[in-house]
């Protein structure tokens, strides 16, 4: 039995049909952000001046504007602000995904649907700090040349006036620099043997070990998305434990969001994991709870181990260790 066999040995699926299926139930998603970003090299000791020779204004101010040898055309700030859009922004696809296929993301038809409209709103807050740069061009390029000169002012004069010619050459132009910023997403379907009837056949079956690799690495990645969303739930369930026999509305709001993830990831129809999710739906109805969020939490991570998926099990906030969840599942079989 190969390993995609194994994992899907509790479902109906069969391994010729995941093609098809990954097709029919969502799709892969690429984003893309660019501007802004590019970064120029102009620290006095890359260009062989040393430190104890500036002067304490030029220490002062580099200190203050150059990181690591380098500076932005846009100031800290705003730079700081392009990369909190992006961070959140992959922070969320990378919790709605599925699985991931060649550095791109494979979500669900309704986490899809969920993240696009998260995308358009990232996407309008990121061309509207893009205007909001662009109004400003001129201010800041009048800051950066002041930057500029300031690095390169205890340069000898005839190199200092070359390093600078380098520096601003490179610099983009009110134009080039608006046109720099996009942010995209991409959306393809799944690809699938049928896909390949008509290729070359001189590549076709390197094609064919390609599709095979990815569908084994997505169905993996799946079904350990789905435990994953148990995993946390129970244990956002255990760490905070009831106060008076009611949870904290932040729990229950996990519970009910795990819910509807486990519901969508399950392409498969793994009756396993059904079973976690129907439990988890009815858990806060329990007088038990936290105990039985225990039990939950214990077989969960058992069958990633059962599967041989234990390693790409997420436990950073699980509130036990590997080894006292086997022990725990030891104790309690």
């Amino acid at each position: 039995m190969s390993k995609v066999e194994y994992y899907l040995k509790d479902t109906n699926v069969k391994v010729q049909d995941l093609g098809l299926l990954f097709k029919e139930k969502g799709v892969i998603v690429m984003l893309t952000f660019r501007g802004g970003q590019r970064t120029y090299t102009i620290s006095p000791k890359a260009f062989g001046v040393k430190r104890e020779r500036l002067s304490e204004e030029s220490k002062e101010f580099l200190d203050k504007h150059v990181k690591n040898g380098s500076v932005t055309f846009i100031g800290k700030d705003d730079w700081k602000k392009i990369q909190s859009i992006k961070t959140k922004t992959w922070k969320q696809i990378n919790k709605l995904a599925a699985g991931e296929i060649l550095g791109n993301y494979y979500l669900t038809i309704e986490s899809f649907l969920a993240f696009e409209k998260y995308f358009n709103k990232v996407k309008k807050e990121y061309m509207e700090l893009r205007d909001s740069l662009v109004e400003r061009y001129d201010e800041m390029l009048v800051r950066f040349k002041e930057i500029v000169q300031c690095s390169i002012a205890d340069m000898e004069a005839h190199a200092a006036k070359a390093e600078y010619e380098r520096i601003m050459n490179k610099l983009p132009s009110k134009k080039e620099f608006e046109e720099s910023f996009s942010v995209e997403m991409h959306c393809f379907g799944m690809p699938t043997l049928e896909d390949l009837d008509k290729v070359d056949e001189r590549i076709r079956g390197k094609l064919s070990e390609q599709y095979r690799k990815i569908g084994e690495s997505l169905v993996a990645d799946t079904t350990v998305s789905i435990i994953n969303e148990a995993i946390a739930a129970f244990s956002s369930v255990i760490r905070s434990g009831e106060n008076n026999g009611r949870f904290h509305p932040k729990v229950i709001d996990k519970i009910n969001n795990s819910v509807k993830r486990m519901t969508e990831n399950n392409i498969f129809g793994n009756p396993k994991l059904d079973s976690l999710k129907s439990r988890m739906q009815n858990l806060l109805n329990s007088d038990s709870a936290v105990e039985l969020s225990e039990r939950l939490l214990v077989e969960a991570y058992n069958y990633s181990i059962e599967l041989g998926l234990e390693e790409k099990v997420a436990l950073e906030d699980c509130p036990f260790t590997r080894e006292e969840l086997v022990s725990m599942h030891q104790m309690y079989n």
